[in-house]
């Protein structure tokens, strides 16, 4: 088993795409923010233009996950940056998760 830096499997490489759209979704959320002085209201869905990138973070970010477990142990493929991929996503689907589970 030969541990490389790219993805060789399609698995692998739709988990590495789906981190790379939930981090340029992140970009956009951060911009709307800085850039366009958007604002959250009462509820998640009080702003479309915050919560429709959030969605796509979280959606992308889970999609990395699952598609970077299959990758890792239907595949065999220990690419370095699926491992990543795989932790980034885990770590964004729990944030998900955590924040429906206990809201603040």
């Amino acid at each position: 088993m030969k541990i490389s830096i790219l993805p060789k499997t399609n698995l692998g490489k739709w988990s590495l795409a789906s981190i790379i759209v939930s981090a340029l979704s992140l970009l956009i959320f951060i911009a709307m923010i800085l850039l366009f002085d958007q604002r959250g209201g009462e509820t998640f869905f009080s702003n479309l233009f915050l919560t429709v990138p959030m969605l796509i973070v979280w959606a992308a970010g889970t999609a990395a996950f699952v598609t970077g477990i299959l990758s890792v142990f239907k595949s065999k493929n220990l690419a370095v940056l699926i491992l990543l991929a795989t932790i980034v996503g885990f770590l964004i689907f729990l944030y998900g998760l955590l924040e429906v589970v206990f809201p603040h």
